[in-house]
């Protein structure tokens, strides 16, 4: 068993329809990099009352908004932080 948890990720109902089949197609890309090991899992998406909805991995040290923050709270940003940061993201995006 996989602990997960969901999240919604519109703060507003979709406004328009062009908005909503932005926000299917960029979860459907998600879904064809899923088995990236640099990607956090998806496990489903959903619309419920003009919100989308992800059931997702839950990762135990937090997203990347949590660190950044949690750094910036610290005092402890540094530039050797945002290149880890901007690191691990292109090797993301390369796999």
């Amino acid at each position: 068993s996989v602990a997960t948890r969901w999240i919604q990720v519109n703060l507003c109902p979709f406004s328009s329809l062009r908005e909503r089949e932005r926000m299917i197609k960029a979860m459907r890309t998600w879904a064809e990099i899923n088995l990236n090991t640099y990607v956090v899992p998806l496990y489903q998406a959903w619309q419920q009352d003009g919100f989308l909805c992800l059931q997702m991995h839950l990762c135990e040290g937090g997203s990347l908004l949590s660190y950044i923050e949690h750094l910036e709270k610290e005092y402890l940003w540094k530039e050797k932080h945002l290149w880890r940061c901007i690191g691990d993201v292109m090797t993301a995006l390369a796999h």
